[in-house]
């Protein structure tokens, strides 16, 4: 797998107010109190816990705007054949052409390719270690 960072692209992150299923571009996702729910630039929306908020900054002047950290990377492949994802409330079905990320062992999903060519770039080989 090669490693990729997100590009500097503005994204909205508010806290999840209540219980709720939201549809990604992926598949289902079942969200809550104590998650972010994260809108992309496409209108997309996903969610995730602290652990990967934390891994965000804000953007200055833009109430409710972040970027990813540059230091923050991920491995990824993109699928040659459709597959399936699956945690407890939670799925991601990727088709040929998405992209499979994994930022560790337990941490792994589907990004659609539209979205994935927008927000990834690869990372230098020497930047990467």
């Amino acid at each position: 797998m090669t490693r990729y960072r997100k590009k500097p692209v503005p994204i909205k992150i508010e806290p999840v107010g209540e219980a709720r299923t939201i549809e990604t571009l992926e598949g289902s996702q079942d969200i809550g109190p104590g998650q972010y729910l994260a809108t992309g630039t496409k209108g997309e929306q996903w969610a995730f816990g602290q652990d990967v908020f934390d891994t965000y900054e804000p953007v200055p002047d833009r109430e409710g705007y972040y970027t990813k950290r540059g230091d923050v990377t991920v491995e990824a492949v993109q699928l040659a054949f459709p597959i399936e994802v699956r945690r407890p409330g939670w799925k991601h079905e990727g088709e040929a052409g998405d992209w499979f990320v994994t930022r560790s062992p337990e941490d792994q999903y589907v990004v659609n390719a539209e979205v994935f060519a927008e927000t990834y770039e690869p990372v230098e080989a020497t930047e990467a270690g």
